[in-house]
């Protein structure tokens, strides 16, 4: 410490002893931060004290926040929310935020949602862009405040406005899908960019997607390319899986590059990104841009699949039921294919159908193999119309019905199926040509229920 500083900080000192809580405060700040001295908490926490006994705002909060602190030796959380309440009454917008964070989260503290929210309110109110944020939340969920999007909109532009990232993302995102307000891509692309532009990660990709797409921003495929690069190298998933899709497809570049999209893949998978997982598992399982591995690719569509995601589910299931890979093991296909013929994956139900047929679970069972056909022909699946044909014209796992069995067969024709084909010729031998007629109809009918279907999913 030079000599000037010692005079200043014996000068504060003096003060400080005086009981003056300016220099009280900044005498702890000197201590706590190690300013021309050594650090020193226990010195930095007697002043701050002082400063607090004496109705100073700042130091009350710091010593809530110090005493907050877990795996340190001034850890006691009633103490801390004890100071952060004399800091709230004083209007003190950090207090009263820390207050209502934890009577969320219950430390040093009862739970209590509407403590949380009176406290998340005054902070808002005293214009704190995160507790304004977190409002919002609690209006858009209806967890704490009756369930109002005006007022989550209202408090999350009042954060956007401050320059919070994270609020002007969710005003982006809300504009660009119309959710709790008019979409508005030209709104949604003026709050991303600014969220982008403060390094805010998934505002980078759904920037990149307007550029895309030409929504709010003209069409830039080298500016969406760029965000989504920025976003990936900032560790953002689902960005990473971005550009691992385009390196595979070589979209937005003069060639795929699949080495380059595996190790994109790689990052975002690792990050637990479902649909990386079941993208990089297929890669792996046929060679593309990595060695072929069978393992590897049964690994990731475990991990996908144990998240719910009823394409891995069936991918897993398949290596199981067909022993290509893993062992042939029909009690863990039937696992996984259940899984995902329950989701409406329609090869798995298709298969879950076969499962049953040939009794894995013992005994075969022709009645459940039927109800996972009929899902699965409902669904389009061609083989699966053509073994109800099968099954109606013989009446197993079905009562036998001769209409059904020509319906199922000739949607499975038209699609092109070779048992269908054969179905509907011996069946139109044997039908009464006026009832044969009626029967087309029926059919075309039928056919147009299943593209609806097909139609409306793919919609939603």
């Amino acid at each position: 410490m030079s000599r000037d500083s010692s005079k200043e900080h014996q000068a504060l000192l003096r003060r400080a002893r005086k009981g003056d809580r300016e220099a009280q405060w900044d005498l702890g700040q000197i201590y706590f931060r190690g300013i021309d001295v050594p650090e020193n908490m226990q010195e930095a926490t007697r002043w701050f004290l002082k400063a607090a006994q004496r109705g100073h705002g700042e130091a009350q909060f710091l010593l809530a926040l110090i005493h907050s602190r877990s795996g340190t030796g001034y850890y006691k959380p009633r103490r801390a929310i004890r100071w952060a309440k004399r800091a709230a009454k004083q209007q003190h917008a950090a207090a009263q935020y820390f207050l209502a964070r934890c009577y969320v989260s219950g430390q040093g503290t009862a739970e209590s949602i509407r403590k949380s929210t009176r406290y998340l309110e005054l902070a808002a109110g005293s214009g704190l862009a995160k507790a304004q944020h977190d409002l919002a939340i609690c209006y858009y969920k209806g967890d704490g405040k009756p369930q109002d999007y005006d007022e989550a909109f209202r408090w999350m532009r009042m954060a956007a406005e401050q320059g919070d990232a994270e609020s002007q993302y969710k005003l982006g995102f809300s504009y660009w899908h119309g959710r709790g307000v008019e979409e508005d891509y030209v709104e949604a692309a003026l709050w991303l960019r600014r969220a982008a532009e403060q390094g805010h990660a998934p505002a980078m990709d759904l920037l990149a997607a307007c550029h895309m797409n030409g929504q709010g921003v003209p069409k830039n495929l080298e500016a969406s390319l760029r965000w989504t690069m920025r976003a990936a190298k900032a560790g953002h998933a689902r960005a990473q899986r971005h550009v691992g899709i385009r390196f595979n497809t070589g979209l937005l570049l003069e060639n795929p590059d699949p080495e380059t999209a595996v190790y994109w893949l790689m990052q975002s998978a690792d990050q637990g990104d479902v649909d990386a997982q079941v993208l990089l598992g297929r890669l792996f399982a046929r060679g593309r841009g990595v060695e072929a591995d069978g393992i590897a690719a049964a690994t990731l569509f475990r991990k996908a699949a144990e998240q719910g995601d009823p394409r891995a589910q069936y991918e897993l299931g398949n290596m199981y039921y067909t022993g290509n890979i893993l062992n042939k093991n029909y009690r863990e296909a039937g696992r996984w294919l259940l899984q995902a013929a329950a989701q409406g994956h329609m090869e798995a139900q298709f298969t879950a159908g076969n499962l049953f047929y040939i009794g894995f679970e013992g005994v075969p069972d022709a009645r459940k193999a039927a109800r996972w056909y009929l899902q699965a022909a409902e669904n389009g699946h061609e083989e699966a119309q053509a073994r109800l044909g099968y099954l109606y014209g013989i009446g197993h796992g079905v009562e036998e019905n001769a209409v059904e069995s020509y319906i199922w067969y000739s949607l499975a024709a038209d699609r092109g199926n070779d048992e269908g084909r054969q179905g509907v010729s011996r069946l139109e031998q044997e039908l009464d040509p006026f009832n044969l007629a009626k029967l087309k109809q029926r059919v075309m009918i039928r056919k147009e229920e299943i593209d609806n279907r097909a139609l409306d999913e793919e919609e939603y």
